[in-house]
């Protein structure tokens, strides 16, 4: 199935015209503008970002892939990958209780979230390096847990391995029965 990749970061420029090249598991999903704030980076980015660009793959797009993003004419931020097909949002109504319903208040095809969980070990990206430079995960305090952001300078490069976890693809909404606990999904 069709599945769109939001990827989230923050780009600066005073020129206001950042450019990017991304590739994923070897292919390049991007190559272009991304919205740009018009000033110089700040020390640290505070806020969640904006969709730089989207990439349309497939429900099948999913293991531990290298990734590459490069940056002309400014810094990047780069967080994480939003998917949809990331979940579901149903509740059964079971006004006749002979005939449960499975009600879908969000499908799959509508469901937005990070493609991994977070944790103390990860954010989902491992062997991380800004030109070359390695860049170590070292979560002491827990209100670090989540995302993080890699700065890439102006003309750099980040590499690193993203994991899109396929336990979290989901592709059909629950039946009554999953919804009761009756069936595995």
């Amino acid at each position: 199935m069709e599945r769109i990749f939001k990827f989230y970061g923050k780009a600066y420029s005073e020129s206001n015209t950042v450019s990017v090249t991304a590739s994923l598991d070897g292919v390049e999903m991007y190559s272009g503008l991304v919205p740009t704030t018009a000033s110089s980076a700040p020390v640290r980015v505070t806020d969640i970002g904006e969709v730089l660009f989207n990439y349309t793959g497939t429900t099948d797009l999913t293991g531990d892939l290298p990734f590459e993003l490069s940056t002309t004419n400014g810094t990047v931020f780069f967080g994480f990958i939003e998917a949809n097909y990331s979940g579901s949002d149903s509740k059964l109504d079971q006004t006749d209780p002979d005939n449960p319903v499975a009600i879908v208040i969000v499908a799959p095809e509508d469901f937005w979230a990070d493609v991994n969980s977070n944790s103390i070990e990860t954010d989902g990206k491992t062997n991380v390096a800004i030109n070359g430079v390695r860049k170590y995960r070292n979560v002491i305090n827990p209100d670090e847990i989540g995302d993080w952001w890699y700065e890439i300078p102006e003309s750099g490069t980040l590499t690193c391995n993203i994991f899109i976890d396929p336990e979290i693809v989901v592709t059909e909404s629950p039946t009554v029965d999953q919804l009761l606990g009756r069936a595995s999904p």
